[in-house]
């Protein structure tokens, strides 16, 4: 039995099949089935609702679905908060079609989500080994 990913996951995902120089969205092997236009129009359709599903949830949702993918994350979560803390590499996961104000939204609620994560990563690395 395989697990459904997180949301956060799905959003990281969907934004990978894109193409950064052109916009269109690619997976091989659905492309080879349904046709380069089909599979574009269903990857950014999925992306722009996996997008809103992740935007409209709640801070500590959001909180739990990142500390999920980092667990995956062979670097850790303190080094992936350094690196989006220095590149603002989430930015990269919205749909190319979100409206403005769901930019301004997304972003301040990934600035909170970094501020608590630091926290979390300074307070661990300060707490004394047992």
């Amino acid at each position: 039995m395989s697990q459904i990913p997180g949301v956060f996951a799905r959003l990281v995902y969907l934004a990978s099949l894109r193409d950064a120089n052109t916009g269109q969205y690619l997976h091989h092997g659905f492309a080879e089935r349904w046709g380069i236009i089909e599979c574009d129009r269903a990857l950014r359709s999925t992306h722009r609702r996996v997008f809103f599903e992740w935007i409209t949830s709640n801070l500590s949702g959001q909180k739990a679905e990142l500390d999920l993918y980092c667990s995956g994350l062979k670097s850790g979560k303190p080094r992936l908060v350094e690196s989006w803390s220095r590149v603002a590499v989430y930015l990269n996961f919205m749909p190319a079609e979100t409206l403005q104000f769901e930019q301004l939204m997304y972003a301040g609620q990934f600035q909170a989500l970094l501020e608590v994560l630091r926290r979390e990563v300074a307070g661990s690395a300060a707490a004394p080994r047992a």
